[in-house]
């Protein structure tokens, strides 16, 4: 788990320099996907064994928790992105002193889920044997 979120930190960072769109959908989008596939069925996997009558509420855990961090990450992502407020153009886009603040914005979302998947990797341990749940 560590090591894929070691590559997630790395492909978000990569994806702030794209300089073209395909490049930045390629790796943020695709590469990013599949990782975060594997990040999230490790957790649900270990959750089992802990719980193997309560599968169901295990899953709705955890993928409450991750929405939830889903969504209090795109309040942050606004506010730091958009500090003044400042609101939608003609255009439908944001102009450019917000625009500019979104690779800057990606590279610290990078540290920070290293930060927090290399955390959580570490609380993982595995059933002590003779215990039963």
């Amino acid at each position: 788990m560590m090591i894929c979120g070691a590559v997630l930190s790395a492909t978000l960072y990569m994806s702030s320099y794209s300089g073209r769109f395909s490049t930045f959908a390629g790796m943020y989008g695709l590469v990013a996907g599949i990782i975060i596939g594997f990040i999230y069925i490790y957790p649900i996997a270990h959750c089992y064994t802990f719980f193997p009558h309560r599968k169901s509420t295990v899953s709705g855990f955890i993928i409450s928790a991750s929405e939830l961090g889903t969504m209090i990450c795109a309040f942050i992502a606004y506010d730091t992105m958009n500090p003044k407020n400042l609101s939608i153009g003609p255009t439908g886009f944001f102009g450019n002193e917000v625009a500019m603040k979104f690779p800057i914005f990606l590279r610290n979302l990078s540290l920070l889920q290293l930060a927090l998947i290399t955390g959580g990797g570490l609380l993982l341990f595995d059933v002590p044997i003779g215990i039963k749940i």
